[in-house]
């Protein structure tokens, strides 16, 4: 129903005071300034960043409203901000008496308050410096693009793309954080078979892509093995980790592990299993979000899937339907014993 904001109002008292304010101290620019002569009226439009965001109005005799005690109602305007001393110290230099920095308790942001003309009360808000921490994720996509899968350099377009389009739309915010990690996530994940952790912020889930790509100059495990299975020549891969990518994919988005349980191969679903880490256990999960136990539904491998029941935690994940490889089971076979 709703896109976005489109503006936000504010009548004030002296016009020519508070145009000064916006636009000379807190940098809003001038789309259009109206006066509307019958009503002896004002109506400027302002821009941040050149998005239209406030609509500064003066009419004759308007009654104040009033800022404490605070009542119902709209609250206040906030503005993000990259460096929250910086700013307050230019606020200050200009004469505007500015609040204390205090630290929200929820997102661990800093934020302050000062006022407008007419008291109007003003947050400022410490966002991610996006720039910053997207600028290092381009600088490794953009390195990796010459040492991997010729598909890399296409994604890293699209995705530079789809960033600057999340500018342009503008839903770069404090809370927007994700919006630039989910990408990390997906680049990382889908190309480099590794994982990242979605509560990461930009710069941490930058420096993943990096030991994503570190592991991706291994070979994985997955690549290196082929149906029938050469026992001894894995069991020498698995004690060569600084050469081999254990948890890796080949070229079809396989791990070695979605192997072993697509062969129902109890033994070397064992044998790897000592070798990895519960999450890449439980975050090996293809495109479809199935993870190995889900293969091995998929496949009938019921020997395969009656081993990995033991992982509680691999049995509670679910797949983009939604459903755990046990409930997936259960709909495709009543012949199972569970």
């Amino acid at each position: 129903m709703l896109s976005g904001v489109h503006h936000i109002a504010i009548i004030c008292s002296n016009y020519e005071v508070s145009k000064k304010f916006y636009t000379e101290i807190l940098g809003l620019t001038i789309k259009c300034e109206t006066y509307r002569k019958e009503r002896d009226s004002y109506k400027l439009d302002l821009c941040l960043n050149g998005n239209y965001v406030i609509e500064l109005f003066s009419f004759p005799n308007r009654p104040p409203r009033p800022s404490y005690p605070e009542a119902c109602g709209l609250r206040h305007l906030a503005f993000s901000v990259n460096n929250i001393d910086e700013v307050k110290q230019q606020l200050e230099s200009s004469g505007i008496k500015v609040e204390n920095i205090r630290l929200d308790e929820i997102t661990n942001k800093r934020f302050t308050f000062f006022e407008d003309p007419d008291q109007l009360p003003i947050e400022i808000y410490e966002a991610d410096n996006y720039d910053k921490s997207f600028s290092k994720f381009q600088a490794s996509l953009t390195q990796l693009s010459t040492e991997v899968d010729n598909e890399l350099p296409v994604l890293h377009k699209q995705l530079s793309e789809e960033y600057m389009q999340v500018v342009a739309d503008r839903r770069v915010s404090c809370g927007d954080t994700g919006s630039i990690v989910k990408k990390t996530e997906v680049v990382v994940k889908h190309i480099f078979g590794q994982t990242v952790d979605s509560n990461v912020d930009c710069q941490s889930g930058a420096a993943q892509v990096t030991v994503a790509a570190t592991n991706r100059k291994k070979k994985s495990l997955s690549s290196l093995i082929e149906y029938p299975p050469d026992v001894e020549a894995i069991k020498k891969y698995l004690e060569s980790p600084s050469e081999v990518d254990i948890a890796g994919r080949d070229y079809y988005g396989l791990s070695a592990l979605d192997k072993f349980v697509s062969w129902n191969d109890v033994n070397l679903v064992k044998l790897i299993l000592e070798y990895l880490s519960d999450d890449q256990i439980v975050d090996n999960q293809n495109k479809e979000g199935n993870t190995c136990l889900h293969l091995a539904v998929e496949h009938d491998c019921q020997l395969s899937y009656e081993y990995l029941l033991f992982h509680e935690e691999l049995k509670q994940v679910k797949n983009k339907n939604q459903l755990t490889a046990v409930q997936l089971m259960q709909a495709k076979s009543k012949n199972w014993r569970m």
